[in-house]
C-alpha cells in the first residue's frame, strides 16, 4: 500500500508541483537505506538478527506513525514529510539483513529454498493486493490514515519478532563478511564482460524507470478523470494489474531452465519499454490497465535471471562482492532516474514522459542486444 500512498500524499502536499513532489518523497524512501546499507555493514556483526530487525521495525513506526500525527494537525509540510521518510528507511537495510539470517534460524536448512520460494509468492500476492486496496482506502479513509495502517503493520512485525526469543537468532560477522572486503579492482571487473554488460544494461534499465514513477499517478489522474474514476483507485488497479502479470510470468519462468542469459535479459529489457510505449500511447484505461500486466509479466523473470547469470558467471572468490556492488548500484540507479524524472514530467507531461522512456529503454536493449545478437 506504500507504494501509492507514500506518492499520492506527495501530491496533496505539493498540488502546484506534483511531479518533483513524487521524486522527492520517493527518493527520500529509496536513497538513505543505499547510504546506510554501506556504512552500517560492520556493526551488522555485533547485534543478533532479532535486534536487528525490531530496530527497523521501531524506527518505521515511529517515523510514520510522526507522519500522521503531524498531518493531523495541520503541521505536515513537503519538506517534514522527506525528513521522515529519510529517517523512517534509514534502517530498511539492516531490517532485510536480519530478516534473512532470521529465516535461516527458523527453517531448517533443507527447507530453505522453499520457505524462501514462499515469501517471495507472499510479496507477489501482496503487490496484487496492496496497492487496489490502498486506492480504495485512500478515497473512503484519506491518504495519512492508510500510511497509519502501514506504520501498524511493522508494530505488529515487531510484536510477531519479539515472541521468537526462544529461537538460535545469533548472527555471524562472516554472514555480512562482504561489507568489509577490500574493493575489486575496476580493470579486474571490466574482464568480467558479462557482468559489466549486466550492470550497465541494468542501470540504465533502472534510472528509466524513473519516469514511470513519478508519470504514472499523473497519468492515472488524468485517465481517471475520462472515466469518472479516483485517481489513487486507478493508479491502484494499475499497479495491481502489474502484480498479477508479475505472478504469471515469475511462475511460468519458473518452469524453466535455460532462460538465464543476456540476450532474454537485453529482450525483457525491450519488450518492457514497448509495454511502456503503450501505457503512455492510449487514452484507454482497459488498455493501460493490460499493457500493465502485460509488463509485469514481461518484467518478472529479470531479477532471478539476472541474479542467476552472476552467480554462474562470477569467479567465487568475487561474488560476494560483486553482488554487493549490484545492490548498490540499483540502490542508486532507481531513486537517480526518479529525481531526473520529477524535472522533466512536469515539463512535457505524463504521456509524453512515458512514450519516452520506453522508447529509450528499447533503444538501450537493441544497443546491448543487438551485438551480442550478431557475435552468436
Amino acid at each position: 500500500m506504500s507504494q501509492i500512498t507514500i506518492v499520492w500524499l506527495a501530491i496533496e502536499l505539493a498540488p502546484t508541483y506534483q511531479g518533483i513532489a513524487i521524486a522527492l518523497t520517493s527518493a527520500a524512501y529509496l536513497v538513505p537505506g543505499a547510504v546506510s546499507g554501506m556504512l552500517l555493514g560492520k556493526w551488522l556483526g555485533k547485534l543478533d538478527c532479532r535486534t536487528l530487525v525490531l530496530i527497523d521495525c521501531g524506527t518505521r513506526f515511529i517515523f510514520l506513525s510522526a507522519i500522521v500525527f503531524l498531518h493531523s494537525i495541520g503541521l505536515l509540510s513537503l519538506g517534514i514529510y522527506m525528513i521522515l521518510l529519510i529517517l523512517a528507511a534509514i534502517t530498511r537495510p539492516i531490517g532485510a539483513a536480519g530478516e534473512r539470517v532470521l529465516l535461516k534460524s527458523l527453517i531448517p536448512q533443507v527447507d530453505l529454498f522453499p520457505a524462501n520460494s514462499l515469501l517471495s509468492m507472499a510479496t507477489q500476492i501482496a503487490s496484487i493486493i496492496g496497492p487496489a486496496c490502498a486506492g480504495l482506502f485512500i478515497v473512503v479513509f484519506g491518504t495519512a490514515n492508510v500510511i497509519a495502517l502501514d506504520a501498524l503493520s511493522f508494530g505488529i512485525f515487531g510484536v510477531i519478532v519479539w515472541t521468537l526469543s526462544s529461537v538460535d537468532t545469533s548472527i555471524k560477522e562472516s554472514s555480512f563478511s562482504s561489507t568489509s572486503l577490500p574493493p575489486i579492482p575496476f580493470k579486474r571487473l571490466l574482464q568480467l564482460r558479462i557482468i559489466t554488460g549486466l550492470f550497465l544494461l541494468t542501470c540504465f534499465f533502472h534510472i528509466l524507470y524513473g519516469p514511470i514513477v513519478v508519470a504514472l499517478p499523473l497519468y492515472s489522474r488524468f485517465l481517471g478523470a475520462q472515466i469518472g474514476m479516483s485517481g489513487p483507485v486507478l493508479l491502484g488497479i494499475l499497479w495491481s494489474s502489474f502484480g498479477i502479470g508479475a505472478l504469471l510470468g515469475g511462475f511460468v519462468a519458473g518452469l524453466q531452465r535455460s532462460l538465464a542469459s543476456f540476450m532474454i535479459a537485453a529482450t525483457i529489457v525491450g519488450l518492457w519499454g514497448i509495454a511502456v510505449v503503450l501505457i503512455g500511447a492510449t487514452a484507454l484505461s482497459l488498455v493501460a490497465i493490460i499493457a500493465m500486466g502485460i509488463g509485469g509479466c514481461i518484467y518478472a523473470p529479470y531479477t532471478a535471471i539476472i541474479a542467476t547469470i552472476i552467480q554462474r558467471e562470477s569467479p567465487p572468490e568475487l561474488l560476494a562482492r560483486v553482488s554487493s556492488y549490484w545492490s548498490s548500484m540499483t540502490s542508486v540507479a532507481s531513486p537517480l532516474g526518479t529525481i531526473v524524472a520529477g524535472i522533466i514530467v512536469p515539463a512535457i507531461g505524463a504521456r509524453s514522459a512515458l512514450i519516452g522512456s520506453g522508447l529509450l529503454t528499447l533503444g538501450i536493449a537493441c544497443v546491448f542486444g543487438l551485438p551480442k545478437y550478431f557475435r552468436s
